[in-house]
């Protein structure tokens, strides 16, 4: 006697058996299918001959319903999809919002390469929400991948602020630095705690000098006085040099401060300079600079002559 399972199981096998005998030849019944122009008729004869047919002919079958249907009808015979042939699907077949639906329902079962290839289909405006319903599926690094490849250039402060407990800090610091320059400085201000100076000038070496002040002012605390120093030195235009001096000296060592004020600046900027540092250089180094710089400013002189030794100053006005 047969048990219950024994006689499902061979109902099964003998209806699966018929279908089969009913059309063996497997492309003539995908002609019939894909023939017919009644939506019901085509759903129900997939449903009966799902089996016997092959990925494609699955998803070309039902790329011949109306849109609304796909996503349902994707579900309904995933297991008869293969993933390759599921993400070329979507991309092609689905527009923007479903295929973030399609996301959602199938994420679990596509690898990370055939995301990448439906982000690259989905509309830059809506890449945030698709992200959204992804995120689960990445790692921090895919997600920072994600973000620099696919999130709009102007939409990646708020991608990186979204997602700041999914990022660890090196992937923090590759966003940055793929972010509009205005962007960095409030971004640095939120995160300048958790990167070391070293973090913190990869991302200033993608600034450009126009905008280096701004992101300079946020960072300076965390920053070396020899790195300070060798950007307003190297990096900053030479307008924005003295601001960035007066700004950074409190962080910059005196020695440091003479450097920049005798090889940065011009006489003009040296003056106003040195009058605002004075009391943070020490009696030598005023002397250095005024005596090879502005050494025929008698009312410089003058003004800095309680800054500077007595013989340094006697021999400054001697010569004037």
């Amino acid at each position: 006697m047969f048990s219950v399972f024994e006689k499902i199981k061979n109902f099964f096998k003998s209806k699966h058996m018929k279908r089969i005998a009913e059309s063996s030849d497997t492309s003539r019944l995908f002609w019939l299918i894909k023939k017919e122009k009644d939506i019901g008729k085509i759903q129900c004869m997939l449903s009966n001959y799902v089996t016997v047919l092959s990925s494609d002919e699955i998803l070309e079958i039902i790329s011949k319903m109306p849109v609304k249907n796909r996503l349902d009808m994707l579900s309904s015979y995933k297991r008869y999809i293969t993933p390759y042939d599921l993400s070329e699907f979507i991309v092609k077949k689905l527009d923007t919002d479903w295929k973030i639906k399609a996301l959602n329902e199938f994420k679990d079962i596509l690898d990370i390469f055939d995301i990448y290839k439906i982000f690259e289909n989905i509309s830059p405006d809506k890449r945030i929400e698709a992200l959204d319903v992804i995120v689960d599926r990445l790692d921090s690094s895919n997600l920072a991948d994600m973000i620099k490849k696919y999130v709009p250039y102007s939409q990646r402060k708020e991608a990186i602020l979204k997602y700041d407990n999914q990022l660890d800090v090196f992937s923090k610091v590759g966003i940055i630095k793929k972010m509009p320059s205005n962007d960095i400085a409030e971004v640095l201000e939120k995160y300048k705690d958790i990167l070391s100076s070293s973090n913190i000038l990869e991302i200033l070496d993608k600034v450009p000098s126009s905008k280096i002040e701004k992101v300079i002012n946020v960072v300076k605390d965390k920053l070396t006085s020899s790195s300070l120093a060798d950007i307003i030195t190297y990096k900053a235009l030479e307008k924005d040099r003295l601001n960035l001096l007066l700004e950074c000296s409190d962080y910059i060592e005196p020695a440091m401060i003479a450097d920049i004020i005798k090889n940065a600046l011009d006489n003009e900027n040296r003056k106003i300079a040195i009058l605002h540092l004075k009391d943070k250089l020490d009696e030598k180094l005023i002397g250095e600079i005024v005596q090879y710089y502005l050494k025929d400013d008698k009312e410089l002189i003058e003004q800095l002559k309680n800054n500077m030794y007595e013989e340094d100053y006697n021999y400054l006005k001697k010569i004037g």
